[in-house]
Protein backbone atom coordinates (compact mmCIF):
# COMPACT_ATOMS: atom_id res chain seq x y z
CA UNK A 1 0.00 0.00 0.00
CA UNK A 2 0.84 3.42 -0.44
CA UNK A 3 1.60 6.13 2.15
CA UNK A 4 1.81 9.65 0.50
CA UNK A 5 1.02 12.82 2.54
CA UNK A 6 -2.48 14.66 1.91
CA UNK A 7 -1.04 17.30 0.01
CA UNK A 8 -2.21 19.14 -2.91
CA UNK A 9 -1.18 17.54 -5.27
CA UNK A 10 -1.86 14.59 -3.93
CA UNK A 11 -5.31 15.16 -3.80
CA UNK A 12 -5.57 16.81 -7.55
CA UNK A 13 -3.71 13.26 -8.59
CA UNK A 14 -6.42 11.16 -6.98
CA UNK A 15 -9.01 13.00 -8.76
CA UNK A 16 -7.23 12.69 -12.29
CA UNK A 17 -6.53 9.57 -12.07
CA UNK A 18 -9.18 6.77 -11.31
CA UNK A 19 -6.44 3.80 -10.32
CA UNK A 20 -3.83 6.19 -8.66
CA UNK A 21 -7.25 6.63 -6.26
CA UNK A 22 -7.74 2.92 -6.60
CA UNK A 23 -4.45 2.52 -4.82
CA UNK A 24 -4.47 4.99 -2.08
CA UNK A 25 -8.28 5.10 -1.26
CA UNK A 26 -9.21 1.46 -1.21
CA UNK A 27 -5.53 0.16 0.05
CA UNK A 28 -5.19 -2.21 -3.10
CA UNK A 29 -1.12 -3.19 -3.67
CA UNK A 30 0.46 -3.31 -6.48
CA UNK A 31 1.91 -6.81 -6.78
CA UNK A 32 2.61 -7.88 -10.78
CA UNK A 33 -1.22 -10.06 -10.58
CA UNK A 34 -4.15 -9.31 -13.09
CA UNK A 35 -5.27 -6.01 -13.19
CA UNK A 36 -7.60 -6.16 -15.90
CA UNK A 37 -11.37 -7.29 -13.99
CA UNK A 38 -12.47 -10.84 -15.38
CA UNK A 39 -15.22 -11.18 -18.21
CA UNK A 40 -17.90 -11.89 -16.48
CA UNK A 41 -17.32 -8.96 -14.18
CA UNK A 42 -16.33 -6.87 -17.41
CA UNK A 43 -20.18 -7.83 -18.70
CA UNK A 44 -21.47 -6.70 -15.54
CA UNK A 45 -20.34 -3.20 -14.96
CA UNK A 46 -20.98 -2.49 -19.18
CA UNK A 47 -24.21 -4.39 -17.98
CA UNK A 48 -24.17 -1.54 -15.25
CA UNK A 49 -23.46 1.58 -17.07
CA UNK A 50 -26.00 1.04 -19.89
CA UNK A 51 -28.49 0.66 -17.44
CA UNK A 52 -28.03 4.26 -15.90
CA UNK A 53 -27.61 5.47 -19.80
CA UNK A 54 -31.09 4.31 -20.49
CA UNK A 55 -32.73 5.43 -17.22
CA UNK A 56 -30.85 8.85 -17.82
CA UNK A 57 -31.63 9.00 -21.25
CA UNK A 58 -34.93 8.46 -20.77
CA UNK A 59 -35.68 10.87 -17.72
CA UNK A 60 -33.85 13.64 -20.24
CA UNK A 61 -36.62 12.58 -23.23
CA UNK A 62 -39.30 12.55 -20.54
CA UNK A 63 -38.52 16.26 -19.19
CA UNK A 64 -37.64 18.00 -22.80
CA UNK A 65 -41.70 16.36 -23.87
CA UNK A 66 -43.09 17.26 -20.62
CA UNK A 67 -41.52 20.60 -20.94
CA UNK A 68 -42.97 20.61 -24.47
CA UNK A 69 -46.14 19.55 -23.40
CA UNK A 70 -46.07 22.48 -20.99
CA UNK A 71 -45.16 25.37 -23.41
CA UNK A 72 -47.97 24.34 -25.61
CA UNK A 73 -50.67 24.51 -22.89
CA UNK A 74 -49.43 27.77 -22.39
CA UNK A 75 -49.07 29.44 -25.58
CA UNK A 76 -53.14 27.61 -26.17
CA UNK A 77 -54.02 29.53 -22.52
CA UNK A 78 -52.44 32.93 -24.19
CA UNK A 79 -54.22 32.03 -27.88
CA UNK A 80 -57.55 31.86 -25.63
CA UNK A 81 -56.93 34.82 -23.76
CA UNK A 82 -56.04 36.81 -26.87
CA UNK A 83 -59.19 35.47 -28.29
CA UNK A 84 -61.58 36.59 -25.23
CA UNK A 85 -59.80 40.28 -25.23
CA UNK A 86 -60.84 40.52 -28.58
CA UNK A 87 -64.67 38.97 -28.50
CA UNK A 88 -64.52 41.38 -25.17
CA UNK A 89 -63.48 44.82 -27.42
CA UNK A 90 -65.48 43.79 -30.41
CA UNK A 91 -68.71 43.21 -27.78
CA UNK A 92 -67.67 46.79 -26.45
CA UNK A 93 -67.49 48.65 -29.56
CA UNK A 94 -70.93 46.67 -30.75
CA UNK A 95 -72.55 48.36 -27.78
CA UNK A 96 -70.97 52.00 -27.90
CA UNK A 97 -73.17 52.87 -30.90
CA UNK A 98 -71.24 50.88 -33.66
CA UNK A 99 -74.19 48.00 -33.82
CA UNK A 100 -76.04 50.13 -36.68
CA UNK A 101 -73.33 49.20 -39.28
CA UNK A 102 -73.43 45.78 -39.15
CA UNK A 103 -75.91 43.12 -39.52
CA UNK A 104 -77.36 40.98 -36.91
CA UNK A 105 -75.72 37.79 -38.27
CA UNK A 106 -72.29 39.37 -38.48
CA UNK A 107 -72.31 40.17 -34.87
CA UNK A 108 -72.92 36.99 -33.56
CA UNK A 109 -69.96 35.80 -35.87
CA UNK A 110 -67.85 37.62 -33.39
CA UNK A 111 -65.52 38.35 -36.19
CA UNK A 112 -65.24 41.61 -38.47
CA UNK A 113 -64.44 41.16 -41.99
CA UNK A 114 -60.92 43.11 -42.10
CA UNK A 115 -59.61 41.23 -38.96
CA UNK A 116 -59.47 37.94 -40.13
CA UNK A 117 -56.07 37.88 -41.82
CA UNK A 118 -54.25 39.55 -38.41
Amino acid sequence: MLHLHSTAQTKAAIAQNALFAKLILLGGEVDGKRKRLGKKARIRVRMKFATAKAQSDKARADAASKELAEKEKRARRNREKKLKKRAKGRAAKTAGGDAGCRSEGEADNGFESGDEGD
